[in-house]
């Protein structure tokens, strides 16, 4: 995954790895306290039975389609982003 930032005419690009992606997420991202959620132990597993799939989903996406874009964002003013899986 890759996200492409282009402002005031300078660009950058900042590389993420879907696998880091995933790990974050399937480590709960975010704290469930500051989400302020409360799930049992059943609902976490199904979370990431569900975050799974969706990382095979993902990965098998790529593979057919290679570099899709999922985000494009273009601002009046030229601001940029993309984020390409």
């Amino acid at each position: 995954m890759k996200i492409h930032v282009k402002s005031d005419g300078k660009e950058f690009t900042i590389p993420a790895p879907l696998s880091l992606a995933i790990k974050v997420l399937s480590k709960g991202g975010v704290p469930k306290s500051e989400a302020g959620i409360e799930i049992t132990e059943e609902q976490a597993e199904e979370y990431k039975r569900e975050l799974k799939k969706l990382a095979k989903g993902i990965r098998e996406a790529r593979k057919v389609w290679g570099h899709l874009v999922i985000v494009e964002v273009k601002e009046k003013d030229g601001d940029e982003v993309t984020i390409t899986l």
